[in-house]
């Protein structure tokens, strides 16, 4: 629940700067980078008509459920941009920049939808533990 102490800090969750969640979590915001890297080098050797569309939103997902809600809004957006850059780069009908507003704009769009229903998960998973 957002508003439980964090580990090793007196602050609620919801209380704590991005700092604070970053030396709380940053095992899992660097292997989130590290994953997200990783799905950008496989876009960039696949085929640009390929969708990886599914791959970029684990790590949405996965720093959502573990760090909360800003850091998988960052992540969303970083996703969001990443995909069409990928996709520019390898096929110059997509590097137009109006195309890659656009596809990075409706990417951000359902990445942040998928974020804002994981953060309604995470709190009633916490609300559930915190009655158990």
């Amino acid at each position: 629940h957002q508003g439980t102490p964090a580990r090793g800090s007196g602050l609620p969750a919801d209380r704590r700067s991005l700092v604070q969640e970053f030396r709380a979590h940053w095992i899992t915001i660097l292997a989130t980078g590290a994953m997200m890297c990783g799905i950008g080098m496989l876009h960039v050797v696949s085929d640009p008509r390929m969708s990886f569309l599914p791959l970029y939103l684990v790590p949405c997902v996965a720093v959502t459920l573990v760090v909360g809600p800003r850091w998988g809004t960052l992540v969303a957006i970083a996703s969001a941009l990443l995909g069409p850059i990928m996709q520019s780069q390898a096929d110059p009908d997509f590097a137009h920049v109006g195309v890659l507003l656009w596809n990075s704009s409706m990417r951000f769009a359902l990445f942040e939808a998928i974020v804002l229903l994981v953060t309604r998960v995470r709190i009633e998973i916490a609300s559930h533990a915190s009655k158990a």
